[in-house]
């Protein structure tokens, strides 16, 4: 049985290739940056066309581990003109490992014809724990796996990688001649023609002292009032990822170790809009004070710290909320439409988003709303009663899996007509009551 599965894998594998076979890539230079939480990849694809016919697109393909999940992924040509690029249907018949996405070139590739692009990638939870639990005073190792080789369905004529690592201590890193390593750098190669699909894996353990901050949910309100204000209010579930802490936390030797305390973080800044006002941070407790406000000409800041420092696998929620002027988000086209645009991710920096969850709370009596969304989103529609509502403040629920740093000072707009006479509704309520 484990013969015939094995059998069946090549001969996919053979199959995707063959239907490759006019694309070389004839130089593939390959940048993986693990000096954050995330890995980073940046690669540059030469690519020719020695078949008889156009190609129209180039598929790239990565190794996915277990967690691992690609966040954010774009392809752009020298001039920084971004590219289409969508997932492979030939994905489903590779190893489940494998993830590829077909790039559509800016014009079609004649035959002989040569072109260059760009593609980076962000991974998240693709650095795993290794050992998986330590203690409060031990420094945290991570393992990085990949493959050695371009992961590719084409013929790759020269090709090589460069390494960064969070640290120059290294335990341990494979080997594979022409590699070698200095200070924070591992480099492998050049290879010469190295046929599609050739794998080794590449396996990398090395101490990190970098903060893995994850947001398991995320829960964020918008709420327009045509009463002069957007309120803004965030739920985050947010968790420490690496490795998990083993045995009893000892207040006084936290203290004592202050920064030296590697697998722990309570600091975080929130980057937030430049008009924002009323800020406040609460948990289940309460108020937290250990707040500061930083505003500047593009942003606000909030510099603040969790209720408890969060070592390895511990978890805290609390929420964030604020208030900015109606005028700065929501504008008026002459037809007297109304234009809402917002971030739309979280403003904590340095941080991902499992699930992300946006509410879209517009005045009662909007009507005709449309979304005009900067990534894929599953969207629906429901009813939000406040204080005073007959019918109840319309809302547009957006949700996502999975959300990275480079994604989330993307806006989303929502556009609607509104009534203006429907902000009498309150007040005469009030007075004839």
């Amino acid at each position: 049985m484990r013969l015939f599965s094995f059998l069946t894998l090549i001969s996919l594998v053979l199959l995707v290739a063959s239907a490759h076979a006019n694309v070389i890539l004839t130089s593939v230079e390959r940048k993986i940056d693990l000096d954050s939480q995330f890995a980073r990849i940046y690669e540059t694809y030469k690519v020719q066309n020695k078949g008889s016919t156009t190609v129209k697109s180039v598929t790239v393909c990565h190794i996915v581990h277990e967690k691992t999940s690609i966040g954010h992924v774009v392809a752009k040509v020298a001039a920084k003109r971004e590219l289409e690029i969508a997932p492979s249907l030939e994905s489903k018949d590779l190893p489940s490992d494998v993830v590829c996405h077909d790039v559509r070139l800016e014009k079609p590739l004649s035959p002989s014809a040569s072109t260059i692009f760009n593609l980076f990638a962000v991974f998240t939870e693709a650095q795993t724990p290794y050992p998986a639990t330590i203690e409060q005073n031990q420094l945290p190792l991570m393992i990085y796996l990949n493959n050695v080789y371009i992961t590719s369905p084409y013929e790759v004529l020269s090709q090589k990688t460069e390494v960064t690592l969070p640290s120059s201590r290294v335990k341990s890193y494979t080997e594979n001649s022409p590699s070698t390593r200095f200070d924070k750098t591992i480099k492998y190669g050049p290879y010469e023609n190295v046929k599609p699909f050739t794998s080794k894996q590449m396996r990398l353990h090395y101490e990190s002292t970098k903060q893995f901050k994850k947001v398991t949910s995320l829960v964020k309100e918008i709420e327009v009032s045509h009463w002069g204000n957007v309120y803004v209010e965030e739920k985050y579930e947010l968790e420490n990822y690496g490795p998990k802490h083993k045995g009893a936390f000892s207040r006084l030797q936290y203290v004592k170790m202050g920064s030296m305390i590697q697998n722990s973080f309570r600091d975080m800044v929130a980057r937030l809009p430049p008009k924002a006002r009323s800020i406040y941070y609460v948990d289940r407790i309460g108020n937290i004070s250990t707040s500061n406000v930083r505003p500047s000409a593009s942003y606000t800041f909030l510099d603040f710290s969790t209720r408890y420092p969060l070592m390895g696998g511990w978890k805290v929620d609390f929420k964030l909320g604020y208030s900015v002027p109606l005028e700065a988000v929501v504008s008026r086209s002459p037809s007297g439409r109304r234009h809402l645009s917002f971030e739309i991710g979280s403003p904590l920096l340095d941080v991902f988003v499992e699930d992300v969850e946006v509410r879209i709370v517009l005045p009662e009596g909007a009507y005709n709303i449309n979304t005009l969304l900067p990534l894929p989103m599953a969207e629906s529609r429901d009813v939000k009663f406040s204080y005073l509502d007959i019918s109840g403040r319309p809302v547009v629920v957006l949700k996502r899996r999975l959300m990275v740093p480079e994604q989330e000072m993307t806006r989303l707009e929502v556009s609607y007509d509104f009534n203006s006479l429907s902000m009498m509704r309150e007040p005469l309520l009030l007075i004839f009551s």
